[in-house]
């Protein structure tokens, strides 16, 4: 919840994070306190966007990036993607493709998620509300 509340944050400032993954959240000694971390892929998103997104050199963690930043366009929707993928990674402990990734090949993931419309998938054991 609290890296949901910080992505809302960076939104209704119209900051792009670009690079949401488990390695850029860091947690309190305590155990109960994350924040978000690596603002280095961030991006503002341009104000005269109708779409609301920015072109941008190809920039994140391939396995985590949302199909449409392998196209060079990002925007709040790619931050929402790898906040899934986020989760598919807290469930598993592993990239949110698994196995799927093909010898580690994101590209290849990448490129079936848009010609395919394919998705990381959250593992069987959890709930249909979490799915």
């Amino acid at each position: 919840m609290q890296v949901l509340k910080a992505l809302v944050y960076l939104h209704s400032k119209d900051v792009i994070h670009g690079d949401l993954k488990g390695a850029n959240v860091l947690l309190s000694k305590d155990g109960e306190t994350v924040k978000l971390c690596d603002l280095g892929n961030s991006r503002l998103l341009e104000q005269d966007s109708s779409w609301q997104s920015i072109k941008t050199m190809i920039n994140g963690t391939l396995a985590w990036m949302a199909p449409e930043s392998y196209e060079s366009k990002t925007g709040k929707k790619s931050d929402v993607w790898s906040l899934g993928c986020l989760v598919v990674e807290m469930l598993t402990g592993d990239n949110p493709w698994g196995k799927r990734l093909e010898d580690g090949n994101a590209v290849m993931a990448l490129q079936r998620a848009l010609k395919d419309k394919e998705r990381p998938e959250p593992p069987k054991f959890v709930s249909e509300a979490c799915r």
